[in-house]
């Protein structure tokens, strides 16, 4: 089920930089972060449709109607997140400045590839390598948070004080962080 969901995003993301690349996009430091957009929305998507395909009990002892079934009640919701989020991104077309327009036009293209992907790849390709829902055992996921929840668990006195501590002060260096804002240069200096 993981391969499914990364062959997707990887999917996704490609065709949205074959795509930007084709309609001669300038890709900097703003119009990049598109590219994360779209694997952000890419990566939910396929979470939701692989829960509840992982989650849904076997139809029939069929993989396919039981990913059916998933996507049946998906599908919309799906839909509908992916097209709200892309006509958002799309309304920054209209602004003023090239460099959010070009964002927008990318990101735009990226919500709607990984919507396309989402409900494309991931299912043929889950269906294909999955075995059926009683014969799963946790996958990686399921088993790395098991492993950190036990670790957390017996964490106690000074070991969790230095775990603490340590989480503190990386948390804190973010503070240090150099900020490049050459996107605002862009405007005049009185607006």
């Amino acid at each position: 089920l993981v391969f499914s969901g990364i062959l997707s995003i990887v999917v996704a993301l490609w065709i949205t930089a074959g795509i930007a690349g084709t309609l001669s996009f300038t890709i900097n430091q703003t119009s990049g972060l598109a590219f994360a957009i779209a694997f952000i929305v890419s990566l939910a998507d396929i979470i939701h449709l692989l829960m509840s395909y992982s989650r849904h009990p076997l139809i029939n002892n069929s993989n396919v109607e039981t990913m059916m079934e998933s996507m049946r009640g998906n599908v919309v919701a799906l839909f509908l997140t992916s097209i709200t989020i892309a006509i958002g991104f799309i309304s920054l077309g209209v602004g003023d400045s090239p460099v959010f327009t070009t964002f927008g036009y990318i990101a735009t293209i990226g919500v709607i590839c990984s919507f396309i992907t989402a409900v494309t790849i991931t299912p043929v390709v889950a269906v294909r390598i999955a075995p059926p829902n009683n014969a799963r055992e946790p996958d990686i996921f399921q088993r790395l948070v098991r492993k950190i929840w036990a670790v957390a668990r017996n964490m106690r006195g000074p070991r969790a004080w230095a775990f603490y501590g340590i989480s503190f002060l990386l948390s804190a260096g973010m503070l240090l962080s150099d900020f490049h804002n050459d996107p605002l240069e862009y405007f005049q200096s009185d607006s």
